[in-house]
């Protein structure tokens, strides 16, 4: 895939997803020798008085948000690391137009009658990502700590009052986080819409009913777009995540970024409708009845009589061979396996998982504090 630092001998988004390893490793080093003061509960004599305290295994957004990355690079690695092969098997079905619109979507474009490189639209759009992370961590982080240190409603784990270093940890490596998951989400809504506009072409995918895929060759299309759409749901649960988490901050900063994560769930339902429409018509567009009409069948049939033992084992082999494709040829449009495979059944069971654990802390709270009142 053809984006700012692809040809790298050493990829700038593989060593920020090390770096997001590298956070686990040294807050775990940092937690496991401070777990007694905030592991499952936050201890500290000297921030008793805070109304909601919430310890390090009880920080649902933290441990998605900082898991997240990880997968989030991980997925679109596997896309990045295939798509030479992908590209390949697509330009087969679709020819030179396919490439073009390839070159249109990740070599260069036309702006204002000027052809201008992708290679500056992605700096630029690095740049936007890069101000947006800055703004995120150096003025929203800095904010909400300045109110839990002026309030004593919400004390987390990471205060700057607990360990200095833990707070630092999360603090400078958020930046990071923000940069791998803005840029890679933004590389993947453009093979998003390379797809989508290679669907759009009128009478330029060649459907072949004996392709070994048993979806006319479509079927490369429909694994790139079932990882689009894993990396989509991924996204809107960081939002819905976020959104449980940040009730009563009042920062319409983050208010806004959890609309915009969520907003990739119907980004995914709008993409996959799309692909479903536009590939159901054209795995139709192959009249299979006229492929297994009783003429060609017949055919077979009388040249199996030949008393020539070895022309007819031939005809036998051509026979199984060009039923056995046609007998098995798809029209559904996707391809189920693929959305049941082990990227889904990982992913959407660990963010519902996060999202139900959360849920059932915040019970838990609202039982203890009325509890509490009903005892008093």
């Amino acid at each position: 895939m053809n984006y700012i630092g692809s040809g790298e001998s050493i990829n700038w988004l593989f060593i920020l997803c090390c770096l997001s390893i590298l956070q686990w490793l040294l807050t775990i080093i940092y937690v496991s020798k401070n777990y007694h003061i905030l592991g499952r509960e936050i201890t500290l004599e000297k921030l008793r008085g805070y109304d909601k305290k919430i310890s390090f295994t009880h920080d649902y957004f933290y441990l998605y948000w900082n898991i997240y990355p990880i997968i989030f690079y991980m997925l679109f690695y596997y896309l990045d690391t295939s798509w030479n092969t992908y590209l390949n098997q697509i330009i087969m079905i679709g020819g030179d137009k396919v490439q073009s619109v390839y070159n249109s979507w990740f070599i260069s474009t036309e702006l204002f009658s000027t052809t201008v490189q992708y290679l500056w639209i992605d700096t630029l759009v690095l740049v936007i990502i890069i101000i947006i992370a800055y703004k995120a961590t150096f003025s929203s982080q800095i904010t909400k700590q300045i109110t839990f240190l002026k309030n004593k409603e919400k004390l987390y784990w990471w205060d700057i009052r607990i360990v200095k270093e833990i707070f630092w940890i999360r603090f400078i490596f958020l930046f990071f986080n923000m940069i791998l998951v803005g840029f890679t989400a933004y590389l993947i809504t453009k093979v998003a819409f390379f797809i989508m506009a290679i669907l759009a072409l009128e009478n330029t995918l060649s459907i072949n009913p004996f392709h070994p895929d048993l979806f006319g060759g479509l079927k490369i299309l429909m694994e790139i777009s079932s990882i689009i759409l894993a990396i989509y749901f991924l996204r809107a649960m960081m939002g819905i995540v976020g959104f449980l988490d940040h009730r009563g901050l009042n920062d319409k900063f983050q208010t806004l970024g959890d609309y915009y994560h969520t907003s990739y769930f119907f980004l995914g339902i709008g993409f996959i409708l799309f692909f479903i429409y536009k590939v159901n018509y054209l795995l139709e567009t192959v009249d299979i009845s006229t492929l297994l009409s009783n003429n060609i069948y017949q055919t077979y049939y009388i040249a199996c009589d030949e008393k020539n033992i070895s022309k007819v084992t031939q005809t036998v082999g051509n026979m199984s061979d060009y039923y056995s494709n046609l007998l098995q040829y798809n029209k559904f449009p996707i391809d189920l396996s693929l959305f049941t495979s082990s990227i889904f059944t990982f992913i959407l069971p660990l963010s519902l998982w996060f999202i139900v654990s959360f849920m059932d802390n915040r019970k838990q709270e609202y039982i203890e504090i009325k509890g509490d009142k009903n005892g008093k």
